[in-house]
């Protein structure tokens, strides 16, 4: 998931200080503030989607948490298989061009 500091610094600031060079820190520090909370309120809205997910669903807690672990860490399997497996081929993208 997105961070504060990520969403913040990585893509806000260069977007904002490209359109406006004179930004004072401030605004910045104003931003980050309203990012967490809007991070949180995104996390406690996903934490209650899961809750029901989980409570309606014929799962047990420790099958739902496993599952949906798998599903959070497969793109850190695929980054990790092209790092250290490089001449395995997992996409072609020129298939799609």
């Amino acid at each position: 998931m997105l961070s504060t500091s990520v969403a913040i610094e990585d893509l806000y600031r260069p977007y904002k200080l490209k359109k406006e060079p004179h930004t004072d820190e401030a605004h910045f520090i104003k931003a980050s503030r309203n990012a967490v909370l809007l991070f949180a309120l995104l996390l406690f809205g996903m934490a209650l989607l899961s809750y029901f997910w989980q409570r309606y669903s014929e799962l047990s807690l420790i099958g739902f948490a496993l599952g949906v672990m798998a599903f959070a860490y497969t793109g850190l399997l695929g980054v990790f298989s092209q790092r250290f497996l490089p001449h395995v081929e997992l996409l072609n993208l020129s298939l799609f061009l």
